[in-house]
């Protein structure tokens, strides 16, 4: 699984966030768990996905890019709320995608180089699987 830095954590997720990433990590999900992943379906911004269906063979294949973690599915439900409204606030726009894609980009300027690569690509990758377009298409070697 991939994880976008800095991560959205709901309230009561904050709590347990180291615990309930390294549960995802390992695989030892805990009852309540929920991720924010970016899209796999055409047309969406956002996905909450329990973390129990981390498990489901989908998601071997497709690998998951995790913004954010929840404790609930009300908890999740705000944390996308809260994204949301940072798109808005920040692009005037409910581009989620590019907005996160805008996060990363300057949060890896701050960490260096490698970093920037690491989040062009997982974004690209999600703005590829969104829009129903192959990586190459995306990145522009189609």
């Amino acid at each position: 699984m991939k994880w976008i830095t800095p991560l959205y954590v709901g309230k009561h997720a904050a709590y347990q966030k180291e615990d309930m990433i390294r549960g995802i990590n390992s695989g030892k999900y805990r009852l309540n768990a929920y991720v924010i992943v970016l899209p796999f379906a055409k047309g969406n911004q956002l996905e909450i996905i329990h973390c129990v269906e981390l498990k489901q063979p989908y998601y071997k294949k497709h690998e998951p890019v995790i913004v954010g973690i929840a404790y609930g599915k009300g908890e999740a439900f705000e944390v996308v709320s809260e994204i949301a409204t940072e798109a808005m606030a920040a692009l005037r726009s409910p581009d989620i995608l590019g907005f996160l894609k805008q996060r990363q980009r300057a949060k890896a300027g701050e960490a260096g180089e490698a970093e920037v690569a690491d989040a062009d690509e997982a974004a690209e990758v999600a703005g590829a699987e969104a829009t129903g377009k192959s990586e190459a298409e995306v990145s522009g070697d189609a």
